[in-house]
């Protein structure tokens, strides 16, 4: 359990105003909270931590970032792969510009692939483990008290939160970096589903929940709108509080609140024989 127990805290303050211009990186605009409360949720202060220091935090070292761009109104996506944060920041503006909202892969990748490939980046383009992560979206009768219950109910609680407008974006920083190897792919993409469902388990059974935990899988970058909900979006950001770039866990100790797998099923043949215990 999180260390103020079970107590549902639903943050309740505005974010701060500064002075900066829609989609900037440098602060969060005047109208966030505005924005924020055209959508029927509650006034949420939200850090400004810039895109650069963010993606840092999480890959916790070199390696390339992907970042993508889904444009309004279903006009298409595009994507970009650069060497690191910094140059991370300067296509999410140039992306941004465009009035798309902005996503970047969560975990680092191994090269930089080239646009004639056709795609942003697979499993097998995923570089290292840094970070266990997934989402509660606010939908399908899931409410910000809801998403709160569930996450103090978490076994350990997140090293980040972020707030995008539409829901929470939560992720568990590692001490270690793990090298994503042949050998290993399929027990980490085992662990990261096995934690979503361990830590989202409440909400399973009455509601239908998005898959991200996956290894190429993106999520929102903070600083910039979330323009499913229009040009003047909410902007998305690291809810107050929740920001602790040094609360990381060492794999086995998450590794250890994962119940048991269960053992595959047995298939028999169709004429219905099963053996006798």
């Amino acid at each position: 359990m999180l260390e103020h127990g079970t107590q549902v805290i639903v943050p309740t303050v505005v974010t701060p105003n500064h002075p900066s211009e829609p989609n900037s990186p440098t602060g969060l605009p005047h109208d966030t909270s505005v924005a924020v409360e055209s959508l029927s949720t509650p006034q949420i202060r939200l850090l400004d931590i810039n895109p650069v220091e963010f993606v840092e935090t999480i890959h916790n070292g070199p390696g390339v970032v992907c970042i993508q761009t889904f444009l309004p109104n279903k006009k298409g996506n595009d994507w970009e792969h650069v060497t690191g944060p910094q140059e991370a920041l300067a296509v999410a503006e140039r992306f941004a510009s465009r009035g798309g909202g902005i996503y970047f892969g969560v975990l680092p990748q191994l090269r930089m692939l080239p646009k004639a490939e056709g795609k942003r980046g697979d499993e097998f383009n995923v570089a290292h483990l840094t970070c266990f992560f997934t989402e509660i979206d606010l939908k399908d009768g899931i409410t910000h008290e809801l998403a709160w219950e569930t996450i103090h109910a978490m076994p350990v609680p997140p090293s980040l939160i972020t707030f995008t407008g539409g829901g929470y974006h939560l992720y568990w920083l590692l001490m270690e970096r793990h090298a994503v190897t042949e050998e290993n792919r399929e027990k980490l993409k085992s662990l990261l589903k096995r934690w979503q469902r361990l830590v989202r388990k409440p909400l399973l059974q009455n509601h239908q929940l998005d898959d991200v935990a996956k290894l190429p899988g993106i999520l929102r970058l903070p600083g910039y709108r979330n323009t499913k909900y229009g040009k003047n979006g909410p902007v998305v950001g690291v809810v107050d509080g929740w920001w602790h770039p040094e609360r990381r866990y060492h794999l086995a100790d998450l590794v250890q609140h994962l119940p048991a797998e269960a053992p595959p099923r047995l298939q028999y043949p169709q004429s219905g024989y099963r053996p006798i215990d």
